[in-house]
C-alpha cells in the first residue's frame, strides 16, 4: 500500500469466509451453468453443492447448512415450494432463492413457503450474483476487508 492512503506499512488482506451455496435444480445444464457463472462472477461465493430434486435439496440442505440455497420450483416428485419448509427445518440460517421458469404463478406461494427471494428464468447474472450476496450473511458486503500490520 502507498503511503497516500495513510495505511504505510498496513496490508490490506480479506478474511470473509466465502459465501456458501447449494443449487437444486432437476436440469443438469441448468445447475453446470449457474455453478460456473456464479464461482467465475464473483471470488465471494463458493458453490458447495447440487441436488436434482426435492430431497436432495432437504438432504443437502441438512448435511451442508449453505448460506443460501438456489431452488427450482418445477421438479418431478417434491417440488421447491413442498419443501421449502423442510428445507427452513433443516437448516434454519439457510436463505433460500426460488429460481424458476414457471412465471409468476408460484411467487405467493413460494414467499409463503418460506422463500427469501423469486426469480424468474432466464435471469441476469448480475441480479442473480446480487441477490445471493444481499441474503448471505452480513447482507450486501458479506462483510468487509480486513487490514493487518505488514
Amino acid at each position: 500500500m502507498s503511503a497516500e492512503n495513510g495505511l504505510d506499512g498496513v496490508e490490506e488482506i480479506d478474511l470473509r469466509e466465502p459465501i456458501t451455496v447449494v443449487i437444486v435444480d432437476d436440469e443438469d445444464r441448468v445447475r453446470w451453468v449457474l455453478r460456473h457463472q456464479l464461482e467465475d462472477s464473483d471470488p465471494e461465493i463458493q458453490v458447495i453443492d447440487e441436488g436434482s430434486d426435492g430431497h436432495a435439496a432437504i438432504a443437502l440442505a441438512a448435511a451442508d447448512q449453505p448460506d443460501v440455497l438456489i431452488l427450482d420450483v418445477d421438479m418431478p416428485g417434491l417440488g421447491g415450494v413442498d419443501v421449502l419448509p423442510a428445507v427452513k427445518e433443516a437448516s434454519p440460517h439457510t436463505r433460500v432463492i426460488v429460481l424458476t421458469g414457471t412465471g409468476e404463478r408460484s411467487r405467493s406461494a413460494a414467499m409463503a413457503a418460506g422463500a427469501d427471494a423469486y426469480l424468474r428464468k432466464p435471469t441476469s447474472l448480475d441480479e442473480l450474483v446480487g441477490t445471493v450476496k444481499q441474503l448471505a450473511p452480513g447482507g450486501p458486503t458479506a462483510g468487509s476487508p480486513t487490514k493487518r500490520k505488514r
